[in-house]
């Protein structure tokens, strides 16, 4: 049986499992750019990215173009096809719109990169689960399953451009046939619009986050925890670690603005700066992390990073001080977070403009835009934003209280 957790030795949820399996069986189906067969070699590089070393090396040189060699493959895919799956893996935050528009020029179609960062995120997300509780990964789907291999080559109708790398479905322009995409939605982010190009892709994206995360109709309750063993301050504190970690400006933007106004709400503000990596690089597993979130963040890093031993140290540490189902909790976090980091840098999507004003205090005290896809702010510049800022507090209330009304 798939994603069989019934020895864990902690409480995995089963709406965990079943995002588990929608992510397979997006991955195990031919879609609308690429073979099935194709799917599952695109699976093999991403877990070949894992521990190849010339991503490590290029990873560390002050631009990816200052090193040559090959990548460590498992496929037989082309070389330009797995050079864009261990980008997306490795060094997400420094791709670019050029570089997209050059690969798109000779070497894949944007139906084609679309869905090949589907595939890419969504297996991240699930394998990410899996080594922060010391699980194996779980088996790729059988070839003998996989169906029919024929893409359908389908574009839907609707798309707009400039408002990502990649042309978007806009809430009002979907066609009868994609009408479920924003259920329930007033307004899609640009980060739920950013595979929209591959409908399917936005629906196996919903089901996982509302599992891996929340309901978007929860996510401006930030004075709520929705049954997590988490409070909400804890959930956007590593929400908002992974994202700065991985340097992805939009979603370290979005959730160290949630952060601190899930303290203000909950009248207890929070010091944002508390986040900021230490000297040593992001990710690495070896940041220093002060005050009582210690045992949370410093799990997130060692995930993060290369060291099993510290996964398995921090881990144990963290089912000590906060419980089983709080480390379920965690896991799940870091695994949705790769999943929506690379879904926002790998597509170039820019920052809501309401997210961009609300966060603009967040942004400065964390100096994102230090972060190589930062863009310029559209909201109507810092003051306003500043301004926005005091009031913050009620406007998420007012708009917490109406989406739960919704519901």
């Amino acid at each position: 049986m798939l994603f069989d957790y019934s020895k864990s030795p902690y409480p995995i949820r089963e709406d965990l499992r079943d995002a588990n399996l929608k992510a397979w069986q997006f991955i195990g189906k031919t879609g609308n750019w690429w073979s099935a067969q194709q799917h599952l070699a695109i699976a093999q590089e991403v877990r070949a990215a894992y521990a190849c070393a010339f991503c490590r090396e290029r990873k560390k040189a002050l631009s990816p173009y200052q090193v040559e060699g090959r990548h460590d493959s498992n496929s037989n895919l082309p070389e330009e096809v797995i050079d864009t799956i261990h980008r997306i893996v490795t060094d997400a935050s420094r791709l670019s719109e050029d570089w997209l528009k050059k690969m798109l020029s000779a070497d894949i179609s944007i139906g084609q990169y679309v869905e090949l960062v589907a595939v890419v995120v969504f297996l991240m997300n699930v394998d990410t689960f899996h080594r922060a509780l010391g699980f194996a990964l779980e088996g790729l789907p059988a070839l003998e399953f996989l169906g029919d291999d024929h893409p359908s080559q389908y574009m839907p109708k609707g798309l707009q451009e400039g408002a990502a790398w990649v042309p978007m479905i806009g809430q009002v322009q979907c066609a009868e046939s994609e009408q479920d995409l924003y259920t329930d939605i007033p307004k899609p982010t640009n980060v739920l619009r950013a595979l929209s190009l591959v409908p399917d892709a936005v629906r196996c994206q919903r089901y996982m986050e509302n599992r891996y995360y929340f309901l978007p109709s929860q996510v401006m309750q930030v004075g709520e925890n929705h049954d997590r063993a988490l409070s909400r301050t804890e959930i956007e504190l590593v929400a908002t670690r992974v994202s700065m970690n991985n340097e992805c400006f939009y979603c370290s933007a979005s959730h160290a603005m949630l952060l601190q106004v899930s303290g203000e709400v909950q009248g207890k503000p929070q010091d944002i700066t508390s986040l900021l990596s230490s000297e040593d690089s992001p990710g690495n597993g070896s940041a220093q992390v002060t005050g009582d979130n210690t045992a949370l963040l410093a799990f997130v890093d060692a995930v993060m990073g290369e060291d099993i031993a510290l996964v398995r140290s921090t881990r144990e540490h963290l089912q000590s001080k906060h419980g089983s189902s709080a480390l379920v909790d965690v896991a799940a976090l870091i695994g949705s977070f790769e999943r929506m980091n690379r879904i926002a840098s790998a597509t170039g999507i820019e920052l809501d403009k309401e997210v961009d004003l609300l966060s603009q205090q967040a942004q400065s005290q964390l100096a994102l835009d230090t972060y190589a896809q930062a863009t310029e702010t559209t909201a109507g510049g810092k003051a306003l934003g500043w301004l926005v800022g005091k009031v913050r507090p009620m406007l998420f209330k007012m708009v917490g209280k109406r989406a739960k009304d919704r519901t």
